[in-house]
């Protein structure tokens, strides 16, 4: 669980990071360079095993850069893609960089991030979906936390409203489970306001 200074501190890197990424991969799918955000949607509503990686994270890139909302409900099937990381080479030592949050190595949580608040019930849904995995629950946690670092009361009001919301009762409480994981963790100046949201 990130805490409030820790997401912060991270905001302006994860920024550098979505727009370097987004420069880099203009370069990487031909077919879909002239699309449009409702082609790139479609694109990537079909069938996963036959999309290349390359223009999935072309797709997602770009529908963040344009912070096209309507993209948010297909985004965060794809919270469990990342590009594969090339090993270092053998003759060179390992070195440690930078904290790598959800945001820099996860595609579609940076374009989230960059479409920001009217993600956020998409988000909340995949985190209550039956069919999420759970790196996509987990993801879609971290990710609204990031998205809401400025009050983080609420991300804990969005996935409450939601979670009230829903007649189905396991999709509920995966939702208020997670808001009170939030709450719990809110630092000291709005630990109040985080729990008084849970019985909002």
């Amino acid at each position: 669980m990130w805490n409030i200074r820790t997401i912060l501190s991270c905001v302006g890197l994860l920024l550098s990071t979505i727009l370097i990424k987004g420069v880099l991969a203009s370069e990487k799918c031909a077919t879909l360079e002239s699309a449009g955000p409702g082609k790139l949607v479609e694109y990537l509503q079909g069938e996963r095993s036959t999309l290349t990686d390359s223009c999935i994270s072309f797709a997602i890139e770009r529908l963040g850069q344009q912070r096209f909302s309507p993209a948010s409900s297909t985004l965060v099937n794809y919270l469990d893609f990342k590009l594969p990381q090339p090993p270092p080479p053998s003759d060179r030592p390992i070195r440690v960089g930078p904290i790598r949050t959800v945001v820099s190595v996860y595609p579609a949580a940076g374009a989230l991030f960059q479409i920001g608040l009217p993600s956020s019930p998409f988000l909340a849904g995949a985190i209550g979906n039956p069919d999420s995995s759970d790196l996509i629950r987990h993801n879609a946690l971290e990710t609204l936390q990031i998205i809401h670092s400025g009050n983080i009361t609420e991300a804990v009001s969005v996935l409450v409203r939601a979670g009230r919301g829903l007649k189905d009762h396991l999709a509920s409480q995966r939702m208020l489970d997670a808001a009170r994981e939030i709450a719990v963790h809110c630092p000291e100046p709005q630990r109040n306001s985080c729990m008084n949201a849970l019985s909002q």
